[in-house]
């Protein structure tokens, strides 16, 4: 398999990124050393999936054969954009909101330099998130056709993340759902299903942390 690495800078630390088959892809360990977990990163990483295992798709990870040098590989689990956001939202580690924003623009299918700089602006100080009982990820309901069920708790999601600097594209990338429909969510013109429209709004909770 035909396998690249390039390197981005995340607030001061260099992190490996994987270009593989047309997208980018993080490690389990490149994933803890951005959280900021201070020992055995790829494995309190990989706790953290295994445990929210049910919450990630297709897409969303794979595991390839990474080689090690000319002659030895092993396997890898790798995490794509929308792989890390989900790390990102589920993550109680202080540096977990950034690491979610910074995952969904930096690991765009664009094309970079080896040393490109992918740092964002930092965060507000008042660290925001979403109330302990509710995570985004776990409302992503495919409907019958093997999508996403537009639900109020997406129209939620899709309000919560508009707050926090997401661009309509970014949403939809994460929540696998249409720019389009994230616009039409957020205007409150979305065409919900008359179950769904009979429910009330749901705000997301945040909380300092």
């Amino acid at each position: 398999m035909n396998q690249s690495i390039i390197t981005a800078d995340f607030y001061g630390t260099s992190i490996a990124i994987i270009a593989h088959e047309g997208r980018r892809w993080l490690t389990a360990e490149q994933v803890g050393l951005a959280l900021g977990y201070k020992d055995n990163h790829g494995i309190s990483t990989g706790a953290l999936y295994n445990r929210n295992k049910r919450l990630f798709r297709k897409g969303d990870t794979i595991v390839i054969s990474l080689a090690i040098n000319s002659s030895l590989s092993r396997p890898c689990r790798l995490f794509s954009e929308s792989g890390c956001v989900k790390l990102g939202c589920l993550s109680r580690a202080k540096r977990a909101d950034e690491f979610l924003v910074w995952a969904a623009r930096g690991l765009k299918g664009r094309r970079m330099g080896k040393e490109e700089s992918c740092c964002i602006e930092p965060l507000s100080a008042k660290k925001e998130r979403l109330a302990d009982t509710l995570c985004h990820i776990e409302h992503l309901k495919p409907n019958g056709k093997g999508t996403v069920k537009i639900t109020r708790e997406i129209e939620g999601v899709v309000l919560w993340m508009r707050e926090r600097g997401h661009s309509h594209r970014e949403i939809g990338r994460a929540l696998r759902i249409s720019a389009a429909t994230a616009q039409l969510l957020e205007r409150g013109k979305y065409p919900l299903s008359k179950e769904e429209a009979a429910r009330e709004p749901i705000a997301f909770a945040l909380k300092e942390g």
